[in-house]
């Protein structure tokens, strides 16, 4: 069992005076009891919880367990009791669950360049942006970057146009390597350079057709 003082603050020490309903004397049961600011203990009993709770919101927070409180009243006064306990544990757990969900969350890494390399050390360049050789054989196929500035962020009719523009510069890519092969063929001395071009056949060959050319090749 515990004994408590009467609360010094203005508004609960009313509070509490006024549940405990004592009258100041036998004689003049009218007026105010008003206890000394010691002296004066109230033990547990008179808290539903069996202890004085400091949160204004618990039943807790003013004595209320007297013999002039029906009992139908103090089952009622218990239940709330369980209530704001529930609650105040709900609150608890989401608080802790708060935090967990902050501490799961990795921290932002930078993306600064300067600090990905030192002063002090030469960055390592791309392969892939210092070469500028495309092998005759590969079609150009545009590569799009997520984080590419000059792509802005799309709408319907930007992406529409965008897309228009890229499939236009694909196609114009294509035709220049295509363009490109043929040049390299005509360049290199094989039979595809020298198919039906008998002027070139003989002015390289001496011989006067392609034909003859091939029935040479065929017979050796």
């Amino acid at each position: 069992m515990s004994f408590y003082c009467i609360p010094k603050d203005a508004e609960r020490r009313a509070k509490w005076i006024s549940a405990i309903k004592r009258a100041r004397s036998k004689q003049n049961k009218t007026e105010r009891w008003d206890p000394p600011a010691v002296g004066f203990r109230l033990c547990s009993d008179y808290f539903i919880s069996g202890r004085k709770s400091d949160n204004p919101l618990s039943p807790d927070f003013v004595p209320s367990i007297f013999n002039y409180v029906p009992s139908p009243e103090n089952r009622k006064r218990k239940m709330r009791l369980e209530v704001f306990n529930r609650r105040q544990k709900a609150k608890l757990q989401k608080i802790e669950q708060t935090k967990l969900s902050a501490k799961a969350i990795p921290p932002r890494t930078s993306t600064n360049c300067n600090k990905d390399h030192p002063a002090d050390q030469t960055p390592t360049t791309d392969p892939l942006k210092e070469s500028t050789h495309e092998e005759p054989g590969n079609d150009v196929q545009p590569v799009l970057h997520e984080d590419d500035p000059a792509t802005p962020p799309c709408s319907t009719e930007t992406c529409g146009k965008h897309i228009q523009s890229l499939e236009q510069e694909c196609q114009a890519l294509r035709t220049e390597n295509m363009l490109l092969k043929e040049k390299m063929n005509r360049t290199t001395l094989n039979e595809m350079s020298l198919h039906n071009d008998d002027k070139r056949v003989n002015t390289l060959t001496g011989l006067s057709t392609y034909s003859i050319l091939m029935t040479i090749f065929r017979d050796v």
